[in-house]
């Protein structure tokens, strides 16, 4: 007489369990992995946009200005009606507007590897304005032809003070 119960055995449910749970912890190891590689990528990817905004920033601010200054970060005065200022201070970007309270350009970002800001003058007298940005692992360097200044002596600070 066959035996016509139909079913598992307690072996070949222990031993599909145990393949289920690896199976189940392998692909649980590559989501977590997963998810932790775009958090990280998202994080460094909005701080080397950043960077790469506070570099434009400077660039289309000081490019045109008619007069231009780098000054001590304790020189930036509060209630300058004439001058705008860029600087860095507390590892964020800020821009003050004449009569106006500063504005935080960027977040917590910058290294406290920034130095200053430099001019930099070219045999022709024209005056380049150099500068480098330095957040984690990214770091940009850029020099701005100051179009409307030319012949200022070559000078490290670190503000800039400027007047469009």
């Amino acid at each position: 007489m066959k035996n016509k119960k139909r079913g598992f055995t307690l072996v070949e449910l222990i031993v599909a369990m145990s393949i289920l749970a690896v199976v189940a912890g392998a692909v649980y190891s590559v989501y977590m992995f997963s998810l932790r590689s775009y958090s990280k990528g998202a994080e460094q990817s909005g701080i080397q946009y950043d960077v790469r905004r506070a570099g434009a920033f400077i660039t289309s601010e000081t490019r045109n200005s008619r007069k231009l200054e780098l000054i001590d970060l304790s020189e930036v005065k509060e209630n300058d009606s004439e001058y705008s200022y860029i600087y860095v201070d507390n590892s964020r970007l800020y821009c003050r507007r004449p009569g106006k309270s500063p504005v935080e350009m960027t977040g917590e970002i910058f290294s406290e590897a920034f130095q200053s800001f430099t001019i930099i003058k070219l045999e022709n007298g024209s005056n380049l304005l150099a500068f480098s940005l330095e957040a984690e692992k990214f770091k940009i360097e850029s020099q701005v032809a100051l179009n409307n200044i030319k012949g200022m002596e070559e000078t490290r600070g670190e503000a800039i003070k400027y007047k469009k």
